[in-house]
């Protein structure tokens, strides 16, 4: 349980980091709404929560760090092109992880401009911490 409580309150400091990437594409709170996980923010950390598998070099080498993913939401809400942007050096398996991660989600709800469903690209951290 103190696990569960610790990872979520890293989870809520990392998401801070969440956002979209600058892009003809993405939309201004004016005229639409940004790509988000079903259920929003909050669904989003208990996803990551729930889904994370710590590597061994985690503990292993004491890593406290975090590795951001990049990747596109489609028009129809699928998560594609996802690559890092910032590794976790001392841990490529991290990278991995997160990959698998996002790799695991369900479809997004696409962000809309115009009524019109777009595609767009987001950041998500995912900290890695002994």
């Amino acid at each position: 349980m103190m696990k569960n409580v610790f990872l979520l309150s890293i989870l809520l400091l990392t998401f801070a980091s969440f956002g979209q990437i600058n892009s003809s594409d993405l939309v201004s709170k004016s005229e639409g709404t940004s790509a988000e996980f079903p259920g929003g923010d909050f669904e989003l950390m208990i996803f990551i929560n729930d889904n994370i598998q710590f590597p061994k070099t985690v503990a292993e080498k004491n890593i406290n760090d975090k590795c951001v993913v990049r990747f596109m939401v489609t028009t129809e809400g699928e998560l594609k092109n996802i690559e890092v942007i910032k590794n976790v050096p001392e841990c490529p398996e991290c990278d991995l992880e997160a990959i698998r991660l996002i790799q695991s989600m369900p479809k997004w709800e696409p962000a809309i401009k115009n009524n019109i469903p777009i595609r767009t690209h987001m950041n998500l951290s995912i900290t890695f911490k002994n």
